[in-house]
């Protein structure tokens, strides 16, 4: 996904000054890692937890979630154990499976966040006409029809002298417009 380096910096930490303005992921992982270290929160982050299950205990007016958790499960002393979690946010290779076994938890929280973001699993919406649409292509056209997702957007090949629609004024439908505009016959 091509963004830009203004829609994913946190307010009072922006990206460096000499980073291209669509950086990659090695980017984008080092400037997390940075802003992690530089407001003391590496010791409050948990790489490799997996939420099995969240459940509200108690009522409508009190009460907590309480999480069902699985980790990994490292069996060397302390020391070693903070070392190989480091790794886990590293950029050193990923640990092996025989590296740690798994083990689960339970922990209660007063709050529930569910920030999974909108990439993993694309919503497309069903809206009337978009069959009619598909079906009266003009036969003269060299270009099928298509509806996509941002998050399957590659580049602006496939856009070239073409008339594109984007639905959505979010982060991603302003990218991809800014980076579709000069090969697209329409925008």
């Amino acid at each position: 996904m091509f963004r830009t380096k203004l829609a994913d910096t946190h307010p009072h930490f922006p990206f460096p000054p000499k980073l291209n303005l669509n950086p990659g992921s090695r980017h984008v992982h080092q400037y997390h890692k940075d802003v992690a270290e530089h407001y003391n929160l590496t010791d409050t982050i948990y790489l490799r937890h997996n939420v099995t299950s969240a459940r509200w205990i108690g009522d409508a007016r009190d009460g907590h979630w309480q999480l069902t958790i699985q980790r990994p499960s490292l069996t060397r002393s302390t020391r070693i154990q903070r070392q190989t979690i480091s790794r886990l946010w590293g950029s050193r290779p990923p640990l092996y499976e025989e590296d740690m076994g798994i083990e689960t938890i339970s922990r209660d929280f007063d709050h529930l966040i569910v920030a999974i973001g909108p990439y993993r699993y694309p919503r497309m919406d069903d809206f009337p006409g978009k069959d009619a649409w598909f079906s009266h292509r003009n036969p003269e056209s060299p270009f099928k029809r298509d509806i996509q997702h941002s998050v399957y957007f590659m580049g602006p090949k496939p856009y070239i002298n073409r008339t594109v629609l984007i639905v959505g004024g979010g982060i991603s439908g302003m990218d991809i417009g800014d980076i579709i505009r000069p090969f697209a016959a329409k925008v």
